[in-house]
């Protein structure tokens, strides 16, 4: 790791845990208010919940 890197990280540790004043999300991100750092949302890659399927029993007296 270069020590550029690491500077870059130990910043984005200490605006996660240190501000909390933080622009609404937008597209996936959120940027902090303090120090302009773009952080991605945690949630963002979770794909939606599937839908939920009726038991089969139910599928069969429908028909």
């Amino acid at each position: 790791m270069r020590y550029s890197e690491l500077w870059q990280r130990l910043g984005q540790l200490w605006c996660r845990f240190a501000h909390d004043d933080i622009f609404w999300p937008v597209k996936g991100k959120y940027e902090c208010r303090r120090c302009l750092r773009v952080h991605a949302i945690p949630w963002a890659d979770s794909q939606p919940p599937a839908q939920a399927q009726p038991p089969a029993r139910e599928l069969a007296m429908e028909r």
